[in-house]
Parts: C-alpha cells; sequence; structure tokens
C-alpha cells in the first residue's frame, strides 16, 4: 500500500465520532518518534528529541509528548493535549503549566494534517500552534509496534 494522507496527527478517520475510521492506523496505541526542530527565536523553538503520540480513537483528542519547547520564553516541556474542533485545527492545551498565562497554557493550532505509511508503520503527524507572538511548527514522526 502507497502512505495515503489522511489530512497528529487519517484526519478523518480519527478526528471525530462519525468519520470513516482509516483501517491501517493503530488506534490507541501509543507511538514512539521524535519531533523534528523548529527554531523562531531564542524565545520560541521546539528543539528535536524524542517525542510520543496517542489519538483516541474516534474521539477528538490527540497526547503528544515534548521534550523542549520554548513559547514566548515558558518552557513548555512535556504532555500536550490537542483538541479538535474540526478535522485540522483546535486548541494545544499544556496542564502541567498552571502558573503561566492562560494564552501560553491553552493556544489555537491549525494546519494538522498525518501521514501513515503502513510498509513502514510510521506515522508523521504535523502542525502549527499559533501562540501570540510565536507561531511554531510541529512535526513528529512515529512508528507502531
Amino acid at each position: 500500500m502507497r502512505s495515503c494522507t489522511i489530512g497528529l496527527l487519517a484526519i478523518a478517520a480519527l478526528a471525530g465520532p462519525g468519520v470513516a475510521r482509516a483501517v491501517t492506523y493503530p488506534a490507541y496505541t501509543l507511538l514512539s518518534g521524535q519531533v523534528d526542530q523548529a527554531v523562531v527565536s531564542n524565545q520560541c523553538y521546539i528543539a528535536r528529541g524524542s517525542s510520543d503520540f496517542l489519538r483516541n480513537g474516534a474521539a477528538n483528542r490527540a497526547f503528544v509528548t515534548i521534550q523542549e519547547m520554548v513559547a514566548n520564553g515558558y518552557e513548555l516541556n512535556g504532555h500536550m493535549i490537542l483538541v479538535f474542533t474540526s478535522t485540522t485545527a483546535g486548541t494545544a492545551h499544556f496542564n502541567l503549566a498552571g502558573a503561566y498565562p492562560s494564552n501560553i497554557q491553552v493556544a489555537p493550532f491549525s494546519g494538522y494534517s498525518q501521514t501513515y505509511a503502513p510498509t513502514t508503520k510510521s506515522l508523521r503527524a504535523q502542525f502549527t500552534i499559533n501562540f501570540a507572538g510565536c507561531t511554531l511548527p510541529v512535526s513528529g514522526v512515529y512508528t507502531s509496534p
């Protein structure tokens, strides 16, 4: 089978109830991989490093870990929850950043797409987090067992 763009991260297959589900993507499976480096400035960047990814099947959430991410000077290392309001956009929630301003704790994301290659069992998810004054492109490659 060829790689198929389903357009974190099978968008239509995973974004919401009532949408057709891709048969090739392993739902409810924690995928390990890495995110690409993205540097906007020294106050707005993602360092290349280990990352985990999980979509919860037909529901509207994805869970992503990123080792090193900074937005407007705030460290957002660790867990991020993507809550989809459409197949390509929604809000990114950083629950462990409780002492940070609300526009850092929750920021809109857009441009979500993912490509799954069944022969290599690899998933590429990409999206952009739109912090005020810091637009971070996120791109990761994950492999299923």
